[in-house]
């Protein structure tokens, strides 16, 4: 079994490809640009982790390069998310049972994400992700759902990676972990500390909060926040390829 594992950053990976060993694997390489993948074998399985850079674009084109290039028979959209509803606190897991694309509003269902959750002991609450072709603040984002039934959660990469697998008959699960409640909204557009390929530019970087103090304790915050979910991440990862 192959199993393609696509993350926007590094970060989000990091304690996983750690715990499996994969950043030591020779199977490492930079391929179409700027996209980083790891392979691991696992009790037989072959598992790919791949960084993709923030953002539907880059999720897209990565989508179809894994798919070319690994033939995965599951696909995985993992990482960070931010809460829309109350109730749901950092760190928690939460799996997609139907992704919307704002502010186009598509809808996919996904086939079977009840069943692999399962899989997880129900550590993740089912919930609909919005995946967002831009910057949005959660306050829209509710009234965009007010007619969804299911807590909400958003992200900006699994719409374009769950519709490729689909496409291609390719099982696909989605999983996050929370970095933001529901009434915390990030500050900024992620875009400005971006470069090429979606990934964080440092210099961007310096230079966007240089500008911007007032940022900082927020994001020292919120780095906090993801060392956290990157490590219930990885324990929910390493669970499934363990049962899958």
């Amino acid at each position: 079994m192959k199993i393609a594992v696509l993350t926007a950053l590094g970060r989000e990976l990091a304690p996983v490809i750690k715990e499996t060993g994969a950043g030591k694997a020779p199977k490492k390489e930079t391929f179409s640009g700027h996209m980083k993948s790891f392979e691991v074998r696992l009790g037989g399985k072959r598992i790919f982790f791949v960084q993709t850079g923030m953002g539907v674009k880059n999720a897209q084109r990565a989508s179809e390069a894994v798919i070319n290039r690994f033939r995965p028979d599951i696909m995985i959209s993992a990482g960070f998310g931010g809460a829309i509803h109350a109730g749901t606190g950092r760190g928690s897991l939460a799996h997609a049972s139907k992704v919307l694309l704002f502010p186009e509003k598509d809808a996919l269902e996904i086939p079977g994400a009840s069943r692999i959750a399962q899989k997880l002991d129900n550590i993740a609450d089912k919930t609909v992700f919005v995946t967002l072709s831009g910057w949005t603040g959660k306050d829209r984002l509710r009234g965009f759902l007010a007619h969804e039934d299911a807590p909400a959660v958003c992200e900006m990469e699994t719409y374009p990676i769950a519709r490729a697998s689909l496409q291609k008959g390719i099982t696909f699960f989605a999983l996050r972990s929370i970095t933001d409640v529901a009434d915390e909204d990030i500050p900024f557009d992620p875009a400005g500390i971006s470069g090429k390929g979606g990934n964080v530019n440092l210099s961007r970087a310096i230079l966007f909060f240089s500008l911007r103090p007032g940022l900082i304790p927020y994001m020292l915050r919120l780095r906090r926040a993801s060392g956290l979910a990157a490590s219930k991440l990885s324990q929910a990862l390493m669970k499934l390829f363990e049962a899958l």
